[in-house]
């Protein structure tokens, strides 16, 4: 594959992706001093996504109907990261 096509591919994605959203039950919880490589600052993340120009949502279900809500969200979403 060439490196033209390749870039040009790149862009046309880009272009296109313009949600994220991220399921994480660990999401918004402080330092988790057991797993460390566990950190999830939400703050950072969408804020990464920001300067892309992505808007960027962090989900952190509580019950079954959160759930219910967050397929809602996902199917309207260009990429889903589940966790």
């Amino acid at each position: 594959m060439s490196d033209v096509f390749f870039e040009k591919s790149k862009g046309i994605a880009n272009d296109f992706i313009q949600s994220v959203v991220f399921l994480d039950d660990r999401a918004y919880k402080s330092k988790d001093k057991e797993n460390p490589n566990h950190d999830f600052d939400a703050l950072k993340i969408t804020q990464a996504f920001a300067k892309e120009n992505k808007i960027c949502a962090v989900y952190n279900p509580q019950s079954d109907s959160d759930i219910e809500n967050f397929k809602s969200i996902a199917n309207k979403s260009d990429i889903v990261i589940l966790d």
